[in-house]
């Protein structure tokens, strides 16, 4: 069993909109494993502030598992949180949690810190402090980096 994580976005450059970037994609993919077979893993960095995280694979006999890295914030002032990342040629694949969007309280104009998407399979959010997320694949609150990627063989 092989399982894959995507890199996590970063989250926006600046503290104007807070906002938050996306998880990395996911994948498990259940194979036979042969002794003499010849595997290659590459595993994604965590996007910095402003950059999309990086994408996990693990090719092998079994084929090709891709997991994608979360998006950085985007939209004019970077509003929208960052999407989460996609994942391909698992049994399963699941696209990573979106990055918290801009949230400004009307009449004052507070902007509240939104959280990074959290990874598939992992389930936490990156802090909204400006933090770096220590999640594998979680996505970067605003200013800061997204975690790194995962890639774990199981048998």
């Amino acid at each position: 069993k092989v399982t894959v994580i995507g890199g996590g976005g970063g989250g926006a450059v600046s503290g104007t909109t807070n906002t938050g970037g996306g998880g990395g994609g996911g994948a498990i993919k259940i194979f036979s494993v042969n002794p003499t077979d010849v595997y290659t893993i590459t595993v994604g960095a965590g996007g910095g502030a402003g950059s999309s995280g990086g994408f996990s694979r693990f090719t092998g006999n079994a084929g090709t598992v891709t997991a994608n890295g979360g998006g950085t914030p985007t939209g004019t002032y970077s509003v929208n949180g960052g999407a989460g990342g996609t994942a391909t040629g698992g049994d399963i694949n699941i696209t990573g949690g979106a990055g918290g969007s801009a949230f400004i309280i009307p009449f004052d104009g507070t902007n509240i810190p939104q959280f990074g998407g959290s990874a598939p399979f992992i389930g936490i959010n990156g802090p909204p402090n400006g933090s770096p997320s220590a999640n594998s694949g979680g996505g970067g609150g605003y200013t800061a980096n997204g975690g790194s990627g995962l890639v774990i063989v199981e048998f």
